[in-house]
Parts: structure tokens; sequence; C-alpha cells
């Protein structure tokens, strides 16, 4: 379970990186959550901002926590999925 939490953990690290050269100083695609980089690891909860400024995602380990990553550069566990643009 910790090897699988790992590597769930490093792929959403991973596409925070992509969606930032995605949107490339500019407004993040809608398409980044449905058929984007984060549709690319199973069982993502992903939110983009209507606007486009912002957007947040995340996926359950093994305890039933979140890993949430977001356009701020937050990456932290939390106790309940993300229900908006922000891991705050």
């Amino acid at each position: 379970a910790k090897a699988q939490d790992a590597k769930k953990k490093a792929e959403l690290t991973g596409l925070r990186t992509e969606a930032e050269l995605i949107a490339d100083g500019k407004a993040y695609p809608a398409s980044l959550c449905n058929d984007g980089v984060f549709a690319e690891v199973e069982h993502t909860n992903c939110s983009v901002a209507s606007d486009g400024s912002e957007w947040a995602a995340d996926v359950e380990l093994s305890d039933g926590k979140y890993f949430c990553v977001d356009s701020a550069g937050v990456a932290k566990v939390k106790n309940a999925a993300t229900t908006g643009t922000s891991c705050q």
C-alpha cells in the first residue's frame, strides 16, 4: 500500500509541472482534468476554475486520506477530497 501511495504522490507531483508547461503563463484549459494530464492518473479528482486561473487535483490514498496538488504549488495530504480549485 505504501508503494502504491508513493507512486500516486509522485505521479500527481510530476503532472503539476506538466500542467504549468501546458498553461505557459496563460489560463489553464478546462480540458486539463477531463482529457488532459490529470486524466492519466487513475481515480484522480480534478477541478479547474471557470476562468482558468487555478486548478487542484487529488487522489485517494490507501488509508482513506487524499493527496492534493494545486496550481499554487501546494502538495499535501488531506482528510477529505478536494472540492474546489485549491488544496487549502
